[in-house]
């Protein structure tokens, strides 16, 4: 158990305009990785088939199915806390208790390396309709994602908000979080200072 240093921002990378259900998280992060070869990775083992698959995830058609279209990560954690959907609603996907520390049952994977020390929020969106990295949010998600990270500073007031981009060279979240949490008031003591690792 580790004291909290980050809340990160991300997006899922989904289409603008689509929304994303909490399935269809669950087979991108949980669900098995698709090999070059054709064959399956699930929790370290391979498997020759997506039908040989233990049924622990994907005992139900339909989360099969989904299996088949969106090829997982094989993680034994979801990859955030809690996804936004376009409304602005926040879904919770792994319960935190809100206490300074980051407990090994609240560990997520939204960046290597820094897991143990973050809080990770994803929103629904990221790419334009030619899957191209873009600020898609929406009025409701912007005025959810200003009260969820004014919320957090209350209750950590040493919290380091950041966007993923500035752990790892990709666009997630789609947009440069420092410049916007500035746009809204945010202490620069609350901002982490790492650069962008990608630039738009």
């Amino acid at each position: 158990m580790q004291p909290l240093k980050y809340a990160i921002l991300h997006c899922l990378a989904t289409r603008e305009g689509r929304e994303v259900t909490r399935d269809e998280v669950t087979m991108m992060h949980f669900g098995p990785a698709r090999n070059k070869n054709g064959t399956y990775t699930y929790k370290s083992k391979v498997y020759k088939s997506i039908n040989l698959l233990p049924d622990e995830y994907i005992a139900r058609w339909h989360i099969r199915r989904l299996a088949a279209q969106y090829p997982g990560r094989g993680w034994s954690h979801f990859g955030y806390e809690k996804i936004q959907h376009l409304s602005g609603s926040w879904e919770t996907l792994v319960v935190n208790n809100n206490d300074n520390f980051v407990d090994p049952r609240e560990v997520t994977n939204g960046a290597l390396g820094i897991n143990g020390i973050s809080r990770h929020f994803a929103y629904v969106g990221g790419c334009d309709v030619n899957m191209k990295p873009k600020d898609t949010r929406t009025p409701a998600q912007i005025t959810s994602q200003i009260l969820l990270v004014h919320e957090i500073i209350s209750q950590h007031p040493n919290v380091q908000w950041a966007g993923h981009n500035q752990f790892a060279a990709k666009a997630c979240p789609s947009f440069d979080v420092p410049k916007w949490l500035r746009s809204i008031g945010v202490a620069e003591k609350n901002i982490c200072q790492r650069p962008l690792m990608y630039k738009f």
